[in-house]
């Protein structure tokens, strides 16, 4: 039994008690803190007890500020790189039944969900050890919103043994088991590699199977990545978007101690999973080593695309990638922009400076005792000071560093603003801006992809500037700077939401229980609670009892056994269910509003012309294209693999459409169908642009009985379903109506 008891100080920060036996870490022949008799006597002392791959029982206890309290016995080791030559070194905690508990259930972390670890690190901030002891951790304090998996940060006091053991970064371990609870996923479905230059074709296994990475470096060795489709299958295959956020922030810091070194990558290894890379160890950015000058003048973003840098640290290997990549146009922008989004946001010297205060002031009290306990007597306060210059003097360099390499033009400013305010967002390449008016800089000649999201309640109108486009525009600056998102409260639309993928016959080697997919096409977010699921069986339903929010364009997926679905599937952010009836081969499914009104049914069966694929054969049921009329059996499709849940569907994607042939020669309203019609009447109608409509339907009184309004509509083919309830919610008589538009 161990307990311990702090007389000397009380601290505003956990404090970590740690008890072993003296010899387990400090006997010159078995202890793994000490050099031991096989040291090298230069920096960093390979050959000592330190190296080695020694794991020593330990206990642990957590006192929080607030008096909460944790313990646990654990195994601990040595951690970390170079660092290991430090007089005070990294330590990495496992939890292991033969020691006692077989994980840590505590929160290590408050702010996030997380309450159970197989393991942890108090490190001692690595290569920054006689430096800020923050440079790492800053930097994850300024991934907070952004896209970027990284280990969680917490400045923690140290005590081994009863003696004061200075200031530790209380860390996440990088394991599978860290990917696992950061992502809700299973051990079993990760891959998880390591690349660097001691590994063998300079990629590890950490866990999982890297067959997968290979096939990718073989796909992006002998393709054009300039080719379309080429890039397409790269986007199903890595998360470009986590990708090109992840290469952004070590650019713009100036980590040289990577891209060869310190580079950890995972993928969920079920299907639609994507590669995704680890940010972690970055002691090299802002403004480390001393021995380097003028941090903030360094062109990263060349450095990271040399073709034939050195062994350490930017190998040929190393920058493949990158530079393969950046031969597609469509990928480019997309760094060159989102680049520019972090440098109008995150990289702002004063939100730098803001951030690093709020971590200097958690530890600046501290570090005085720190320094003395390991005779360390640099000035901490000039290592801030080098990162603030870097803040303030980083921006205006970076933004050249892109100028220089892509040959661009000088920055223009674009100015975007909401009408009314609060009534909606606008989404900038990676950000979301939720100001009424928001300013940022950025390249004329790139464009740059604006979308008009409403809030739940209300519809996007249109852009003041551009009133014929719909909610998401390309724009170039030169010709456009300028750019108002008018929303206004929704009318709903019946139409609005679509049954858009059925499965319900799972093939017996791939089995992910019955499911449906919705679809939102029209530009208002709708909530659907209260709303209502059925199939053929009026006794069979599932109800949203919560706040359900779909955005425009968005999809949503219900079904009998959500976990064998995300068995099976990555990336299912949109789940509900379960429901407790499965679908029939021969069934329909309908999807009731709150008031009752259907709002689309599908009525399917398993002989042709259906697709029989979808009967017990892998394929799923697919529109071809979300707009069509889904109570038409040609608008269906068999999918190609096992569908796609929460995505596009995979018809949509390759089918070849003659354009200029599916553009209507001119806007008609088209018979509707059926006519008589008893409860439901579908009306069809074509746009030969995009334009503000308003469909009416009047008794032949003239009086109005229902109108719908759509702003923004696309050009195409549309349709209205109408249930036959007037604008007051009643049932309308018998009788004749007419239908203009």
């Amino acid at each position: 039994i161990s307990q311990t008891y702090i007389f000397d100080d009380s601290y505003d920060l956990p404090v970590f008690l740690l008890s072993a036996e003296h010899s387990d870490f400090f006997n010159p022949d078995r202890g793994i803190y000490v050099r031991g008799p096989n040291a090298s006597a230069s920096f960093p002392h390979f050959g000592s007890n330190f190296w080695e791959d020694w794991e020593r029982p330990i206990h642990f206890e957590i006192i929080e500020p607030n008096g909460q309290k944790y313990s646990a016995d654990a195994g601990t080791k040595i951690f970390g790189g170079w660092s290991r030559g430090f007089p005070q070194k990294s330590l990495s905690f496992f939890a292991r039944k033969k020691y006692g508990p077989s994980s840590f259930n505590y929160k290590l972390f408050p702010d996030i969900k997380t309450d159970q670890y197989e393991s942890f690190v108090l490190r001692n901030s690595g290569n920054d050890w006689e430096s800020s002891m923050l440079r790492d951790g800053y930097t994850v304090t300024l991934l907070k919103d952004i896209d970027i998996d990284s280990q969680k940060f917490r400045p923690v006091i140290v005590y081994l043994n009863s003696e004061y053991w200075g200031i530790h970064n209380l860390r996440e371990k990088i394991s599978e088991h860290f990917i696992a609870s950061n992502h809700g996923l299973n051990t079993n479905n990760i891959d998880l590699i390591a690349l660097n230059n001691e590994a063998e074709d300079n990629v590890e296994l950490i866990h999982g199977n890297k067959a997968n990475y290979y096939d990718l470096l073989e796909y992006i060795t002998s393709n054009d990545l300039a080719d379309s489709k080429i890039y397409n299958n790269i986007k199903s295959w890595i998360d470009l978007d986590e990708y090109i956020n992840y290469q952004v922030v070590q650019i713009f810091i100036d980590n040289r101690d990577w891209p060869g070194n310190n580079v950890k990558l995972w993928k969920d290894n079920r299907e639609n999973g994507k590669w995704r890379w680890i940010m972690y160890d970055t002691d090299f950015g802002f403004a480390f080593p001393s021995w380097m000058t003028k941090h903030y003048e360094f062109n990263t973003l060349a450095f990271a695309l040399e073709p034939n840098g050195p062994g350490w640290p930017n190998p040929p290997w190393s920058t493949f990638f990158f530079r393969r990549l950046l031969e597609n146009e469509a990928f480019k922008n997309q760094f060159i922009n989102t680049y520019s989004d972090f440098l109008n946001t995150i990289f702002k010297p004063n939100n730098l400076n803001a951030k690093l205060d709020s971590v200097k002031n958690n530890i600046a009290k501290h570090i005085p005792k720190h320094r003395k306990r390991w005779d360390r007597l640099q000035d901490w306060n000039n290592e801030i000071s080098k990162i603030k210059e870097f803040n303030n003097k980083r921006y205006a360099h970076a933004r050249n560093h892109l100028k220089t390499q892509f040959n661009l033009l000088n920055t223009k400013n674009i100015i975007v603003g909401i009408s009314p305010k609060n009534t909606g967002k606008i989404k900038i390449n990676s950000l979301l801006i939720t100001d009424e008016a928001w300013a940022g800089q950025y390249f004329p000649e790139i464009p740059i992809e604006i979308k008009a999201i409403p809030n739940q309640g209300y519809t996007f109108v249109g852009w003041a500037e551009i009133p014929d486009s719909g909610s998401t525009v390309n724009i170039d600056i030169n010709n456009n700077n300028r750019l108002t998102a008018i929303f206004q409260l929704a009318d709903f639309e019946d139409n609005a939401i679509v049954i858009n993928e059925i499965n319900y016959n799972s093939s017996d080697v791939f089995d992910t229980g019955d499911w449906v997919e919705l679809y939102n096409q029209s530009n208002s977010t709708i909530n659907l609670k209260g709303w209502i699921f059925k199939d053929d069986n009026e006794n069979n339903s599932f109800i949203f009892n919560t706040v359900t929010l779909m955005q425009p364009k968005s999809y949503l997926l219900l079904s009998e056994k959500p976990k064998d679905l995300q068995n099976k599937f990555s990336q299912l952010n949109q789940l509900h269910g379960p429901f407790n009836f499965g679908l029939g081969d021969n069934d329909e499914v309908r999807i009731y509003s709150n008031d009752g009104a259907l709002i689309d049914s599908v009525r399917y069966n398993n002989s042709l012309p259906w697709p029989v694929e979808a009967d017990g054969q892998g394929s799923t049921l697919e529109l071809k294209d979300p707009s069509l009329n889904n109570e038409n059996v040609f608008s269906w499709i068999a999918s190609k693999g096992h569908g796609t849940p929460g995505s596009i569907n995979s018809s949509f994607k390759t089918l070849s459409i003659d354009k200029e042939k599916s553009v209507p020669m001119q806007t008609a309203l088209l018979p509707s169908y059926p006519n008589p019609f008893n409860g439901r009447l579908t009306i069809p109608f074509e746009l030969s642009k995009n334009e503000f409509i308003i469909l009416r339907i009047t008794n032949i009184m003239g009086q109005e009985i229902k109108k719908y309004k759509f702003y923004g509509l696309s050009l195409g083919k549309h349709r209205v379903t109408w249930n036959g309830i007037d604008r007051n919610g009643n049932s309308v008589s018998s009788g004749m109506y007419l239908i203009s538009l």
